[in-house]
């Protein structure tokens, strides 16, 4: 049974001497082979990751990730399972993987736990000095994909840059615009995030500030949102840590429905009203659930009017 270190919850410091030019002297800058596993099944439970017949290395519940495994190179038996009611473990899927020095493997769940997918994505690490790698896939199941735009924080839409067109349980690197001389990769910094339609270029999302700070490589995954946000589109950042940054869209509008339960009236008038003076006027029958409203982010009362 191979040697598996406790997984890592901050970026890997691991650091040999750089490699030579000569790709017959090529050495793994990174000495170890890496593991880490992505929930993205919307209707999933917790999803744990386990050697066959042997230790829990992580677990993900979705839009989640396990930490960064550390391990020896070579093949690993790999079960993945959740818990039912009665504390037993239900097998959904057992893989064996190729781990090799260097590289990491990146597992990630997709499509519906009832026949959940499991795809396998492999890249190697590299060491980066003021500049990170970027990773881009999808698991939302049924659309035509995403173009993915980015620019630097403060610039307009019209100064971002297609990076490509994401696609369900594609992975692709993306490339950056304006490469240094020392480096094709992405300088750190604080970046914007854009999604639109495959071909459109108008914006249906675009992300908060997001601060690329670590010189690493970022993995980002397309999911929908659990909540009843506008275009339910979320995006996850996965570095290497259990930690995953999801961001929404900027200019999203919330919805809300309500249900009349009240058997005793023949309707009711409801109103919410916002804490920036923004009010939403319902009449509903009893018994009955309301269409969908949509509102702006922030706190709001709801009131029975009498």
């Amino acid at each position: 049974m191979k040697t598996l270190l406790l997984p890592t919850l901050l970026l890997s410091l691991i650091q040999l001497s750089a490699c030579s030019s000569s790709s017959d002297d090529y050495e793994p800058v990174f000495s170890d082979a890496y593991l880490q596993f992505y929930n993205g099944s919307s209707n999933s439970a917790a999803t744990l990751m386990a050697e066959v017949d042997g230790n829990t290395l992580g677990t993900a519940t979705y839009g989640d990730a396990s930490g960064l495994i550390t391990s020896q190179s070579g093949e690993l038996e790999l079960e993945f399972f959740r818990i039912d009611a009665d504390d037993q473990q239900v097998i959904l899927e057992e893989v064996t993987v190729d781990l090799s020095e260097g590289e990491k493997v990146l597992m990630i769940l997709s499509c519906e736990y009832e026949s959940p997918s499991f795809t396998t994505h492999r890249y190697i690490r590299e060491e980066l000095e003021a500049h990170f790698r970027l990773f881009a896939t999808s698991v939302i199941s049924g659309s035509e994909g995403y173009d993915l735009y980015m620019n630097a924080a403060g610039e307009p839409f019209s100064a971002a840059h297609l990076l490509g067109t994401i696609n369900l349980q594609q992975f692709d690197e993306l490339t950056y615009w304006d490469p240094d001389t020392d480096s094709d990769y992405f300088n750190e910094g604080e970046y914007i995030l854009y999604l639109t339609t495959p071909g459109s270029n108008v914006p249906f999302f675009e992300s908060a500030t997001i601060s690329f700070a670590f010189d690493t490589e970022y993995v980002l995954a397309l999911r929908t949102t659990t909540g009843a946000i506008q275009d339910n589109v979320v995006i996850d950042l996965i570095i290497n840590s259990s930690a995953v940054a999801n961001y929404t869209d900027e200019d999203a509008t919330a919805q809300y429905r309500v249900y009349n339960s009240l058997d005793d009236a023949d309707s009711v008038s409801l109103t919410l009203a916002g804490n920036k003076g923004t009010t939403d006027d319902t009449i509903l029958s009893a018994n009955t659930l309301s269409d969908f409203s949509e509102v702006e982010f922030g706190d709001y009362r709801l009131s029975i009017n009498g």
